[in-house]
């Protein structure tokens, strides 16, 4: 429960909030461990356990912040960019994708087109380095989406890597969770649901862990629905169809924003 500015809290939510600390700075100190450790398939039985560790710290961490309220928020946001952060310590967790996007990126910064040139190309051949090495399926030109390549674009021409594109992927996670805070605020929902996502380790190693570009898409369509549902529809259109330019599943819920949007919001979406 959200208290008054001159409301104490009662002995049971300090208690709580003192556990939701040490379970987030834990947390924190876990992600940094397993981003050292690097590529995790060599160690899979071990991270499997980890990882189910964290998922029932999280489910903890959801019951004590169930208990706290409202007040838990900021130390479930503060704690899960600390987490994105220190998941992208490392390499790639569990893909080799990202390294498709940084040379993409690199690409396109030198001026090759990366849906007409694959990177075994030999016209390319200049430009092979360690990231060309690690790129999987080298034969065929990108499949990415023309909104995640001009991400990979700005990416790579303020100079980040591997590393630096993990970071980037991490912090519009972050965007993510802020949109979903957001979003319960609009529908008046309980804030405390929010940890569920934010501390999940799904979400924190398939996108800062292993940089994954999911996140671009995941948080336009957050922003889609809660233009449409804030009554701003030609933004919804616009917010769906950059979702869409960045990841083509969203256009499974085309149906269902036309149903709702005004002429001029779907012209702005298409």
């Amino acid at each position: 429960m959200t208290r008054g500015i001159f409301t104490r809290p009662t002995l049971s939510e300090q208690n709580a909030i003192r556990t939701l600390r040490i379970l987030a700075a834990t947390l924190i100190l876990v992600h940094l461990g397993l981003a050292v450790q690097g590529d995790l398939h060599a160690r899979l039985p071990g991270f499997l356990a980890v990882y189910g560790a964290i998922l029932v710290a999280t489910v903890v961490a959801w019951r004590l912040a169930r208990r706290v309220g409202n007040d838990a928020t900021r130390l479930v946001l503060v704690a899960a960019l600390g987490m994105r952060l220190v998941a992208a310590w490392g390499g790639p967790a569990l893909s080799d994708d990202v390294y498709r996007y940084v040379w993409d990126g690199r690409m396109q910064v030198h001026g090759v087109h990366p849906y007409a040139h694959a990177p075994d190309d030999p016209a390319l051949e200049a430009y092979r380095d360690d990231v060309w090495e690690r790129i999987n399926h080298r034969d065929v030109p990108t499949i990415y989406t023309p909104l995640a390549e001009a991400v990979f674009f700005a990416l790579a021409a303020v100079g980040l890597g591997p590393t630096g594109f993990q970071v980037a992927m991490g912090l519009f996670d972050f965007g993510v969770v802020v949109l979903l805070l957001l979003l319960l605020r609009a529908r008046r929902l309980p804030e405390d649901r929010l940890v569920l996502y934010a501390w999940s380790p799904f979400a924190i190693l398939e996108t800062a862990g292993s940089g994954h570009m999911e996140p671009i898409g995941v948080a336009l369509v957050l922003a889609a629905l809660l233009a449409l549902g804030t009554e701003r529809p030609v933004r919804a259109g616009v917010a769906l169809g950059l979702a869409i330019q960045a990841k083509l599943l969203p256009l499974a819920l085309l149906p269902g924003f036309v149903r709702r949007l005004r002429i001029s919001a779907v012209a702005a979406l298409i």
